[in-house]
């Protein structure tokens, strides 16, 4: 190549072209049209489908690696331990203030050491105490659960982390937050959403997982917190909700168990709340760990009694 410019190149096989270029956008997360590439063999149908078959083969060319690519690996870097201090800091207790008197009550016998540590840390779980308007509880008044006072100032930290991440895979992305009914919604707009999601939604649990943590950190406390893409929540809710309702069906024709592969717990709750007015099948989740599955099993049938003498 001139100018020692490399470009890597990674090939994909289908029964066809098309077929190829969807293998190769689900394995890179780049949307089809967004593809560099190009074609090694069509491939062949073969006679009657049976002899001289061929995969249709392609290759596709990685623009990450050519003119700039180092550049933008070294300024990824950059942005990469800055958002690692980012991190840190927000789940240091040595960043966060120690309120009054934490600091003024400091016995000198080291046998209080411990109680005094214990009560400063029950007082970095206490949110701030400033009389500031709230953003939070803008809902109906009376209602069952009293959610944390939640203000802006308290979601700015996990905002400015959450944009670091996305500059990170995307450019053109813009983070934004609010606070609804005690409930933190987090969005990313523009940039490239398919990189932004990630193959089944990983990059986006994983950007998901963090800001949840951060939040918390910050609350001392646990609130609903969500961080979304192009809408992508809604539309794997739906997904979920159908994919549920099949497997059910599945479940009941069959009279034998379906399973929903290893998933979140909040899509978890998504696939057992679908399903818990359905009284011909019962849902439990299975195994351990964050990920689990959810079986879907066939209920009792109460008909065998009315057959019976």
């Amino acid at each position: 190549m001139e100018g020692g410019m490399t470009v890597s190149t990674t090939e994909f096989e289908g029964k066809n072209v098309e077929a190829a270029l969807k293998k190769a956008s689900s394995a890179l997360n780049i949307p089809v049209e967004e593809l560099r590439y190009e074609v090694v063999t069509v491939g062949s149908s073969g006679i009657f489908g049976l002899v001289g078959v061929k995969n249709a083969k392609i290759r596709i060319l990685d623009i990450d690696t050519q003119e700039g690519g180092d550049r933008k690996r070294s300024v990824s870097a950059e942005d990469r331990q800055e958002i690692m201090s980012m991190i840190d800091e927000a789940f240091s207790d040595k960043k966060r203030p120690v309120r009054g008197k934490a600091q003024e009550k400091k016995p000198a016998a080291g046998k209080r050491k411990r109680k005094q540590a214990a009560s400063e840390g029950r007082e970095q779980k206490e949110p701030a105490p400033q009389a500031q308007p709230s953003f939070a509880d803008t809902g109906k008044p009376g209602g069952e659960k009293s959610r944390p006072a939640i203000r802006e100032p308290d979601i700015e930290q996990a905002l400015e982390i959450l944009q670091k991440m996305a500059d990170l895979v995307t450019s053109d992305a813009r983070a934004v937050g609010s606070i609804e009914n005690g409930r933190v919604l987090f969005s990313i707009e523009g940039g490239n959403t398919s990189v932004l999601i990630g193959k089944r939604g990983k990059t986006l649990k994983a950007m998901q997982h963090i800001i949840e943590k951060v939040v918390r950190k910050r609350l001392g406390e646990a609130v609903d917190v969500r961080v979304d893409v192009a809408n992508y929540l809604e539309k794997r809710e739906n997904a979920l909700k159908s994919l549920a309702g099949k497997l059910a069906e599945k479940a009941r024709q069959s009279g034998k168990p379906t399973t929903v592969s290893r998933i979140d717990s909040y899509e978890r709750k998504i696939i057992h709340d679908a399903l818990r007015e359905d009284k011909s099948v019962k849902t439990r989740s299975v195994g351990s760990g964050d990920f689990r599955r959810v079986v879907i099993q066939p209920g009792r049938t109460p008909q065998r009694k009315k057959g019976a003498r």
